[in-house]
């Protein structure tokens, strides 16, 4: 589902994903993380410790966008033969409905069949015991491949606007630039050095862009969980360790507020620099806020937060198969339900055909025949 600017109504709050709460200081949510967290020698420190950059890059600001999405493809394939590729399916999804408007159309289905026929699967695995051997795949066949997912995963992220990228695209498979497939390559390397031993170690369930508790109010999922681990991936060319990654890394630690992966660390891994950082939460948190927070406190106060504050919410995206329909989680009854989103609607899959139309009130959303 694209992203939506934050809606304010009635004196309540609508939380829209984490990244776009992160960025707009006036949210809660970054309100929140600012009052309680000092991250200024926690930045000075992960400056220190980074080493030098051994994945110099050149791409044009939309060409990095989508390497970083491509990069995270990637890990999950090195990390699982084959992971759940829902993703790229809700991009498809979109593409539906957004190819009416945009010039050209597209022939959206076919577009993951590419990349299908040369994965050789379709569906995949989400969550498993790990760790396990990753892809055998030809380097550069499964860079491609990535490259591909990544732009349909921006469609189902950002909607129209990345959408458009792909006019004219008539394979997803010869999509990525020469700089981008060398980028790829040299990632892939890094990461078979310099991560995947780091990780060989942390035996137990390992999750594939996991949801949490508070994505029911508030989108967000992460990159991976390695047993007890929360990883995020990045590819920025700066050794610096921005706010806003730090926030949302907390953030989604605390929208795990029942605990549910038994989490007790998290970190980042950055391939331009072979560098891996990683932190006891717990101690963290509370040397960020001066012992004025633990981790137990904090989530229970995000909660309250998330669900106290919030209005009525549309379901927001929780995962599910990758066959044309989406599971969603709904915070007013609890209920997983399958869903397929038709741009501004929802359609509920099923006997009862309907669609639950936006509407700023209290009421906040109404079932309508569809």
């Amino acid at each position: 589902m694209p992203e939506e600017d934050p809606v304010r109504i009635a004196g309540k709050y609508r939380f829209s994903c984490v990244t776009t709460e992160l960025r707009d200081t006036a949210s809660p949510v970054a309100l929140f993380m600012k009052e309680r967290f000092n991250l200024r020698d926690i930045q000075k420190q992960y400056r220190t410790q980074c080493p030098e950059i051994i994945v110099p890059g050149n791409l044009t600001a939309g060409e990095a966008a989508v390497l970083g999405t491509a990069a995270d493809w990637q890990m999950r394939f090195l990390i699982h033969p084959e992971p759940d590729l829902h993703l790229a399916s809700l991009g498809v999804m979109e593409l539906d409905v957004l190819s009416g408007g945009i010039k050209g159309g597209f022939d959206q289905r076919g577009l993951l069949g590419q990349v299908n026929e040369v994965l050789r699967y379709e569906g995949g695995t989400g969550s498993f015991t790990g760790p396990v051997e990753g892809s055998k795949m030809e380097p550069e066949t499964l860079c491609r491949a990535c490259w591909g997912l990544a732009l349909l995963t921006a469609v189902f992220r950002a909607g129209e606007r990345a959408a458009s990228a792909l006019e004219g695209v008539e394979s997803l498979m010869t999509a990525c630039p020469p700089e981008g497939l060398k980028q790829l390559n040299m990632f892939r390397q890094v990461m078979e050095e310099r991560l995947l031993p780091e990780l060989s170690a942390r035996k137990g369930r390992w999750i594939l862009g996991p949801v949490f508790a508070g994505s029911s109010y508030m989108r967000g999922d992460g990159d991976l969980i390695a047993a007890d681990l929360l990883l995020d991936l990045k590819t920025t060319k700066k050794n610096t360790l921005g706010g806003k990654d730090m926030y949302q890394i907390i953030t989604y630690a605390l929208m795990d507020w029942d605990d549910d992966y038994g989490l007790r660390e998290f970190g980042f891994f950055n391939p331009r620099y072979g560098h891996l950082a990683v932190w006891d939460i717990r101690k963290l948190l509370d040397d960020l806020s001066g012992g004025a927070v633990t981790l137990d406190s904090a989530r229970a106060e995000f909660r309250e937060l998330l669900t106290g504050s919030s209005s009525k919410t549309a379901p927001y995206y929780y995962g599910g198969p990758s066959d044309g329909e989406i599971a969603i989680l709904d915070p007013d009854t609890g209920m997983m339900t399958g869903w397929s989103y038709c741009g501004d609607d929802l359609r509920i899959q099923g006997s009862l055909q309907a669609y639950w139309k936006k509407r700023r009130t209290l009421e906040g959303y109404t079932c309508e025949p569809g």
